[in-house]
């Protein structure tokens, strides 16, 4: 956003019936409850209106007059609303580029993996940019994700961005940065030790000691009298850290989750990069995690790759 790009993020979730394109139908959604502009939305929608209210009802909340879809057999109807959406998104970001944010891509559906590799060589001419998060720890050879940054990758529309885990003065870093004041030696040696310097977990744990009425006086300052052991830890945080942190090897490389999720977790990103648009041309600005960024995974991928890295 400080870029002059609106960002839309939608999530995708760990469950067997998932409704269909559910991380694109999440950011519709948003652009429904808060659009900067009521008529460019309307104007965005055009003719495809009928195709994305097929995935996104609310929308015939709003506007009730949306035609029905065409009736179409299964193969042609997938194709046509691909399009249809690729028509929406490109009217939509004419009038302010569009930052796209899928969510915790190791859980997506069939549905969400083809219509992201079908935006990914259309991404060059458009005015907008698409980041991928996912848990490399999660994905392996026959992961239908495996297969989709493999197809992409050979095409060269896509790049990944390892996220590894913070020292000790990243996890002091993101604390201070939390707290908006230095924070004490003591607290940042045991979130440190607790999380091994994963981000996301760092951000889970600051934040329940915070909520908790551990950390922060009534001004909401550290207190000066804090005492923070292990003991603080809560067991629910405790047993996720642990499980995640096992599946990580011990190594140079490794990597852990995040998200950048501002939400959906565990120690690895997948960042899918597509080339920032400016008027005069396509660039890809490095979005790479500072050491002691607020990520939850430990990837990222970059889409469409026609440009300069």
């Amino acid at each position: 956003e400080a870029r002059g790009m609106r960002l839309l993020t939608g999530h995708c979730v760990e469950m067997d019936s998932a409704p269909p394109y559910l991380p694109y139908v999440e950011m519709i959604e948003q652009a429904i409850s808060s659009p900067r502009r009521p008529l460019a939305l309307l104007e965005a929608l055009g003719d495809v209106a009928p195709e994305i209210a097929r995935i996104a009802p609310a929308l015939r909340r709003i506007y009730p007059d949306i035609a029905p879809p065409v009736e179409l057999p299964p193969e042609l109807a997938r194709r046509y609303l691909w399009n249809s959406f690729r028509e929406f998104v490109t009217r939509g970001a004419q009038t302010q580029p569009l930052l796209l944010v899928l969510e915790d891509l190791h859980w997506a559906d069939d549905s969400t993996l083809l219509l992201t590799e079908y935006m990914a060589p259309l991404l060059p001419e458009m005015p907008v940019r698409i980041i991928g998060t996912y848990r490399d720890d999660e994905v392996d050879t026959s992961h239908p994700l495996s297969r989709v940054i493999n197809q992409l990758g050979r095409r060269r529309l896509i790049d990944r961005i390892g996220l590894p885990r913070s020292s000790f003065g990243g996890v002091q870093a993101m604390v201070e940065a939390l707290a908006g004041q230095p924070p004490p030696e003591e607290l940042v040696r045991v979130i440190d030790s607790e999380t091994e310097g994963n981000p996301f977990f760092v951000e889970e744990l600051y934040l329940h000691l915070a909520e908790s009425g551990v950390l922060l006086d009534e001004r909401g300052r550290v207190r000066a009298d804090l005492k923070v052991a292990e003991a603080s830890v809560p067991e629910s945080i405790r047993l996720v850290v642990g499980e995640r942190l096992r599946g990580c090897p011990d190594a140079p490389a490794r990597r852990w989750s995040r998200r950048r999720c501002p939400a959906g977790s565990s120690p690895l990103i997948s960042s899918v990069r597509w080339p920032v648009w400016t008027p005069t041309h396509s660039s890809t600005p490095s979005r790479r995690p500072k050491e002691h960024g607020s990520s939850r995974r430990s990837r990222a991928m970059e889409i469409s790759r026609s440009v300069t890295s």
